[in-house]
């Protein structure tokens, strides 16, 4: 790794050589492309609550760079997004608990903010389907 990341330095790499090291570097790591996908889906629940009256306004996002360092408000923000909208409807059974913070922070934990925003997507999509059954999306028509 070190051999190569000097290689890289030097501009002496090939496209390959870069690829071994993203490859090795990065697994295991939380990039900015991590922090993007949360905060759309972030946005895209929220969106999505709002939509039906659950919330009323919607949560603080951003748009990550490569050259943006997190700092502890921000991720502090991050998570607590994540648990806002946790909180604003039923959930599954089986939904993991929103993490308390970005210490020790693993895959584990990663997944579980990603399962959360997945679970309470899918809780609307059920409460759709329940409305159509229980005749409520016809209720008050003439």
């Amino acid at each position: 790794v070190k051999r190569l990341a000097e290689a890289i330095k030097l501009g002496t790499a090939t496209e390959e050589q870069v690829r071994q090291y993203l490859d090795v570097y990065q697994k295991g790591t939380y990039t900015y492309e991590d922090l993007n996908r949360v905060e759309a889906a972030v946005l895209y629940v929220a969106k999505r609550l709002q939509e039906y009256g659950y919330l009323r306004k919607l949560p603080i996002t951003r748009v990550w760079t490569m050259a943006d360092k997190p700092n502890s408000g921000d991720l502090i923000r991050y998570i607590a997004n994540v648990e806002m909208l946790r909180n604003t409807i039923s959930i599954l059974r089986d939904t993991p608990a929103t993490p308390t913070s970005m210490e020790n922070f693993d895959v584990v934990k990663a997944n579980a903010l990603e399962q959360i925003l997945v679970d309470i997507d899918q809780m609307i999509d059920h409460m759709k389907d329940v409305w159509f059954y229980m005749g409520d999306l016809y209720l008050a028509e003439v």
